[in-house]
Formats: C-alpha cells, sequence, structure tokens
C-alpha cells in the first residue's frame, strides 16, 4: 500500500476564490479603459492643435510690419514683372518685351502660400551698356540699387531663361556669391517643358537640387 504524502506547510499556498478572480479581472479591464482614454484624449488634443495651425490664416485687408524680404533678381526680359504681377495677382510693375523697363525696385506686400511677405521686383541687371550715354549712367543706377538689395534681403529669387546662358547670367551669379545660402533659383520660358534639357545646363553653377 502506498504512502500518502504529507501535506507541505511549509510553503503555504494562497487560495484565489472565484469572486477574487473576477475582481481581478475587472480591475485589469478598467486599466485598459483607463489607458484606452488617455491615448484617445491625446489624439484629441493633438488633431485640435493641427486644426488650430491650419485655421491660423493672415487677412490680406491689414498691414502687417518686419516681414520677409523676398527680391526678384535677373537679367533683363526674363519675366521677373509678370512673375512679380503673378504673385500680386494683380498688375503692378509694367511688362514689356522691351528690356529695362523696371528701373527703380517695386516693393508690395504679397501673399505666398497664406504667409505675407514683403516681394520686390528689380531693375535687371544689364551688362552691355553704351559708355558716355545718360542710358548707360541710368543702367549703372539700376546694378547698384539691385546690388544694394540683396544685403537686405531674406531670400533671393534669381530668375534665369532657359536657353543660352549669356555673360549677364554669368556675372550676376558670380555677384551671388557672397548670399547663396538665400538664393533660389528658378528658370523661365522652358516653352512648355519644350526647353528642359537648356534649364538643366544652370546646374552647373551650383544650385541646390
Amino acid at each position: 500500500m502506498a504512502k500518502r504524502k504529507k501535506p507541505d506547510f511549509s510553503k503555504p499556498k494562497p487560495i484565489v476564490s472565484k469572486s477574487k478572480k473576477s475582481l481581478q479581472k475587472n480591475l485589469d479591464s478598467f486599466d485598459t479603459l483607463l489607458e484606452e482614454n488617455k491615448n484617445e484624449e491625446k489624439k484629441s488634443t493633438v488633431d485640435s492643435s493641427l486644426e488650430q495651425k491650419e485655421e491660423l490664416k493672415f487677412d490680406t485687408s491689414k498691414i502687417y510690419t518686419n516681414l520677409p524680404l523676398v527680391v526678384i533678381a535677373g537679367r533683363p526680359n526674363v519675366g521677373k514683372s509678370t512673375l512679380f504681377n503673378r504673385f500680386m495677382k494683380k498688375r503692378v510693375a509694367i511688362t514689356d518685351p522691351t528690356p529695362g523697363v523696371t528701373r527703380d525696385p517695386i516693393l508690395e506686400t504679397a501673399f505666398i502660400d497664406g504667409k505675407p511677405v514683403n516681394l520686390m521686383d528689380t531693375g535687371g541687371f544689364k551688362l552691355e551698356r553704351d559708355i558716355g550715354t545718360i542710358e548707360a549712367e541710368l543702367d549703372e543706377l539700376v546694378v547698384q540699387k539691385t546690388l544694394e538689395t540683396f544685403k537686405k534681403a531674406d531670400l533671393i529669387l534669381l530668375l534665369l531663361e532657359a536657353g543660352n546662358i549669356t555673360g549677364e547670367d554669368e556675372e550676376l551669379i558670380a555677384l551671388l556669391r557672397p548670399y547663396w545660402n538665400k538664393v533660389i533659383a528658378a528658370v523661365n520660358k522652358t516653352e512648355g517643358g519644350r526647353l528642359e534639357e537648356e534649364a538643366w545646363n544652370f546646374m552647373q553653377f551650383g544650385f541646390n537640387d
């Protein structure tokens, strides 16, 4: 006859009743529910914050101060004034096929992507001049004014024309080297993409892709 094992009272085991198990299960479910509510509240707060940012819009009828200055630069007749008017959504600068129509910088408040900036259209950088003429003196003044704007600009939008790279392009790019960290180049007149390959030639000057 096999001997019965004596109970070992040195290692007592807790007795868990069914009601206690049920209570623990309910408590675990409650903790899970609280955690889900917390996560939902966080998500709701983030969504609300994003909605507020999206709703933040500037009033075009108000006057804003201390705005960043964006300068449009380029040689004559590359489309600076046309681009300026496009940003303004109205005709402010005079556009004409004749190079050199814009002489004095034009400064206006524009709303780009819903944000206000001081936008400036500058006179074309003209290299070829009839030395000794009043026209040449005026062209020199235009260039000097344009160079002065580079120092004050927060962003310089260099507008180039697809096709042959001219001496004026090269000289203007050289003068922009000290301000390279705030230069963005844009190539105009690609004729619906037909001159896109020529536009890429400007990458040789080290513009960021």
